[in-house]
């Protein structure tokens, strides 16, 4: 155990570093997170009853089915037994289960002996939503984890615990800093990060929060060290020279990354990566589990959650559901009227295609396949059957001819001089680059037929280029607006796949 803490006070890196994140550690002890009453006191009768007597596994499940009540006993049955003195023999790397286990009834009836509000100050009828899905995204990370372990042949009690301890430095700011958490949230979903918010506000990790919260407890190795995965390297291979146990660490590491992504990706709104989430996590658990896998996690969630939901309802709300794909697509269909509010005038079967394109975009990222999808498939089924993407050569102030759209071809068009400035019988796409609205004029084409050049710049912040389209003038008068319409949709698909702003 000294070996064990002195490694964990190393982790900060300075002395003033160290005495900030105990303080903050101290603190969040003295506080916690809320305990579900209600199972508190269903506890306490069947301990007055007897009914735990010649089942104390029946006792700890129950406790574990409170992830504060489960984390208070390990906490409060570890200081106890160290009170108890030096020559007290603790089995080394039992499962946090099996530890509660072992220390036995009489502890346990002597730390149950509380009110949740002598555990903890916080209330969960009081839970913000902010505090409630942080709840929801514990309960996720820990049951994927649970199940996967099963499949990697790793104690599930391991992954249990493994995954919780994971959650713990987020769920304690969430409850005691709950105006920096909320911050930090805000930061994520504008594209930012939680732990790099978090640890730029606080001066430390979560996880080191969490490192310093538990570095007494009675851990079992791999469990601590897949906490702790972020810091063994400045530690190099002394803290965790078992074979066994790196096997076992590297494991419960991969499983409770799975059910981390899994839980992001359940929460588009509030994480912007939901979508990589999502690919990654569904592999894994293709993988490991099969196409049945994401039915087997939920189930293991309904159980997690079961007091959760009988004793406090609004903590999980009724609209939490695991079901990232069906989320996702929702979000990205709020999203999508956000990012290009034209296509909600658009005809419907455009309407319908674009936001299926935008269900394929990733944020910040060039989207080659969207992009030859939205000129070689959507563009032309709306009467546009030709069209240019022009880019600007910034060196030489050139618009070049990049993409041709539709059944065009590239060699149709010129490169466009706007070095000189926008002359009186300027083309089409020289007067688009610095107009803020579409421009649009007839063109006979080298078929003599009349065509109408429909133009506007990419780029939002910074112009980068031009769209252009044709479309025939007899189409275009009869539905001008409508066709202006789904112009100014397109254009700002193709900024999109384009990952202009």
């Amino acid at each position: 155990m000294k070996e064990r803490e002195s490694t964990l006070l190393r982790a900060p890196g300075t002395a003033r570093d160290a005495k900030q994140i105990q303080k903050a550690a101290e603190h969040v002890n003295d506080l916690w997170f809320p305990v579900n009453d209600g199972l508190l006191a269903q506890i306490k009768i069947a301990l007055k009853e007897g009914e735990y007597s010649s089942d104390i596994g029946a006792l700890v499940h129950d406790v574990a089915g409170d992830f504060s009540l489960f984390l208070y006993c390990l906490r409060e049955l570890s200081k106890l037994i160290q009170e108890e003195g030096p020559d007290l023999a603790v089995p080394e790397n039992l499962s946090p289960h099996r530890f509660i286990e072992w220390a036995g009834l009489e502890r346990l009836e002597k730390i149950l002996a509380v009110s949740g509000s002598d555990i903890s100050q916080h209330s969960l009828k009081a839970s913000s939503r902010t505090q409630s899905m942080r709840f929801e995204e514990t309960a996720v990370s820990v049951s994927t984890a649970q199940v996967l372990a099963v499949r990697y042949e790793v104690d599930p009690d391991f992954a249990f615990s493994a995954s919780l301890l994971r959650q713990l430095g987020y769920t304690l700011i969430a409850w005691n800093y709950p105006v920096v958490y909320q911050k930090a949230m805000v930061e994520q979903c504008a594209g930012g990060s939680l732990d790099i918010s978090l640890t730029q506000m606080f001066g430390f990790s979560p996880s080191l929060l969490a490192l310093t919260v538990v570095s007494n407890w009675y851990l079992p190795k791999a469990v601590l060290a897949s906490l702790m995965e972020e810091h063994i390297a400045s530690e190099g291979d002394a803290w965790t020279d078992n074979h066994e146990v790196k096997a076992v660490q590297a494991t419960l590491v991969k499983i409770a990354r799975t059910g981390e992504a899994l839980a992001r990706a359940n929460n588009p709104e509030a994480y912007p990566s939901a979508v990589r989430d999502w690919d990654f996590a569904r592999i894994e658990i293709n993988e490991a589990l099969g196409p049945n896998g994401m039915s087997v996690i939920n189930e293991k969630l309904k159980e997690n959650c079961l007091c959760y939901v009988e004793l406090v309802p609004h903590v999980f709300t009724p609209t939490f559901i695991l079901d990232p794909e069906g989320r996702i697509s929702e979000h990205l269909l709020k999203d999508t009227v956000a990012r290009n509010p034209f296509i909600e005038n658009c005809v419907p079967p455009l309407a319908k295609e674009l936001r299926e394109l935008y269900a394929t975009l990733r944020a910040f990222e060039i989207a080659r396949d969207s992009l030859h999808t939205l000129a070689k498939e959507i563009v032309p089924a709306v009467n546009f059957s030709h069209g240019c993407i022009y880019t600007l050569d910034p060196a030489s102030s050139l618009l070049i001819p990049q993409l041709a759209i539709g059944k065009a071809n590239i060699r149709n068009y010129g490169v466009e001089d706007y070095s000189t400035g926008i002359p009186v019988d300027a083309s089409v796409p020289l007067m688009a680059f610095q107009s803020d609205e579409p421009v649009y004029r007839s063109v006979l084409s080298h078929n003599n037929v009349y065509m109408v050049h429909v133009a506007a710049p990419l780029g939002i912040s910074q112009r980068m280029g031009v769209v252009l389209l044709e479309i025939r003038q007899e189409s275009f008068r009869v539905e001008t607006a409508q066709h202006l319409m789904h112009f100014k949709a397109i254009t700002q698909a193709f900024n999109d796949c384009l990952a202009l702003r």
